[in-house]
């Protein structure tokens, strides 16, 4: 069986990091970004089993590439936003919309448990 793989876009290495731990003992394979541009790039090659998306990137925000990101990806094929920005969660409403939101200072636990219900 092919395990999933989790594209993270991110531009703090100390989250591209701390999420690649997280997720790859748990199974997954992970592929990771530093902006908007190199995520959607990474979308189009078609991989990505589910994306964590961050709010604030050097390129821009995820209220513009999140419905970049969801077009390139095949269909249902889940984002998460994660960011320390509260007003990111109005990404889960309307076009190009995200599937859900968490804050950074969730415990990643609650992450992981997202990850894995949304690849199901």
């Amino acid at each position: 069986m092919r395990r999933k793989t989790i594209l993270i876009v991110d531009d703090e290495p100390v989250w591209r990091n701390l999420l690649s731990r997280l997720l790859v003992p748990s199974g997954y394979r992970v592929i990771t970004a530093p902006n908007g541009a190199c995520g959607l790039r990474a979308a189009r090659a078609g991989e990505a089993d589910c994306v964590i998306l961050d709010y604030n990137l050097p390129d821009g925000t995820a209220r513009e590439f999140c419905p970049a990101i969801r077009g390139a990806l095949p269909e249902g094929t889940p984002i998460i936003i994660f960011s320390s920005e509260p007003s990111a969660a109005g990404l889960l409403d309307g076009e190009g919309r995200a599937d859900a939101f968490f804050l950074k200072t969730t415990p990643l636990k609650a992450l992981l448990a997202a990850v894995k219900e949304l690849t199901r």
